[in-house]
């Protein structure tokens, strides 16, 4: 099984991509330790599909036909790894390539168009909500497969992530972070406190009508 990614290069159209192993997934619910190996470690949310059919050589207008299912992730990455990414330097592979640096959450049959992530950062973080349509990572997703499948056949069950454009998360031991897929997005108090795509002061809403997150998980 193949878990690829393509990650952005500030201020140009190009990528870099990275793949995965099977064995980095960590599955929803489970907490995750953070590694010693570096100084800073980063939170980044992405869109998750999973491929369901056989493809070579995907054109793009063919490519949501080989879309399965849908979750989001977690993507870890020690922060300097992260900046040398969005500068055009292909990290170190054990900068990426390491036991939990991929939490998967919960699978979903039809594609996700709004998603929330509720961070309760420790210390001197305030409990926030990230809100942000996915219609740019699931496009991004897609010519991602393209690109997979140019040179490597897809298969079932492989995974293909985009980040979300949201800003990543820092991580610290006692953090939770929960990933909802909402039908619309939350309508806030006020005007100014929520923006999709950004950081909102407020507490997720605790109303029955909130929907069970797709991805949880706990940072020690």
């Amino acid at each position: 099984m193949k878990i690829y990614a393509e990650f952005p290069i500030t201020g140009d159209r190009a990528s870099i991509p990275l793949i995965w192993p099977d064995s980095c997934w960590l599955l929803s619910d489970r907490p995750l330790y953070i590694p010693d190996f570096a100084r800073e470690f980063v939170a980044i949310p992405a869109l998750a599909c999973k491929v369901g059919r056989l493809g070579k050589c995907v054109a793009p207008r063919f490519a949501s036909r080989y879309a399965g299912s849908w979750t989001a992730a977690l993507i870890i990455l020690p922060a300097d790894a992260l900046r040398c990414l969005s500068e055009g330097v292909m990290p170190m592979c054990s900068d990426w390539c390491f036991d939990n640096s991929l939490v998967i959450g919960d699978w979903q049959a039809e594609p996700l168009r709004h998603l929330d992530v509720s961070v309760e950062p420790a210390d001197m973080w305030v409990p926030a909500t990230l809100s942000v349509l996915t219609e740019s990572a699931s496009a991004a997703l897609m010519q991602s497969l393209c690109n997979l499948s140019e040179h490597n056949t897809l298969k079932m069950g492989d995974l293909i992530l985009a980040p979300l454009p949201v800003p990543p998360i820092p991580l610290a031991e006692g953090m939770n972070v929960a990933i909802r897929a909402m039908d619309h997005p939350q309508e806030p108090d006020s005007p100014s406190e929520t923006i999709p795509g950004s950081l909102s002061s407020s507490a997720p809403s605790s109303s029955s009508s909130t929907p069970r997150p797709i991805l949880t998980t706990r940072f020690k």
